[in-house]
């Protein structure tokens, strides 16, 4: 009889360590995934970031690019003026 309850005692505390281990794993995998999650997040930030630093960068070179061209348009209309 005591042989017996000592063996249900074991068996109980195995699948309470089972049951725990689960838990644990689980738990485990969770945090992995929010971890996973947070740094996605954090490149998306980041992408949207260098998007928005390289689109600043194109209206600031068109703007360049423009008034570089304004006066030189200005020349070439007097300079066909003259020759006409």
């Amino acid at each position: 009889m005591l042989a017996e309850a000592d063996s249900r005692v074991q068996a109980t505390e195995r699948e309470r360590d089972d049951a725990l281990s689960q838990a644990i794993a689980a738990k485990l995998a969770n945090v992995e995934a929010e971890r996973e999650a947070f740094l996605n997040k954090e490149n998306a930030i980041k992408m949207a970031e260098l998007n928005l630093m390289s689109n600043y960068e194109i209206v600031r070179l068109k703007h360049m690019l423009a008034e570089a061209r304004g006066p030189r348009d200005s020349e070439v209309a007097q300079a066909s003026h003259t020759v006409n």
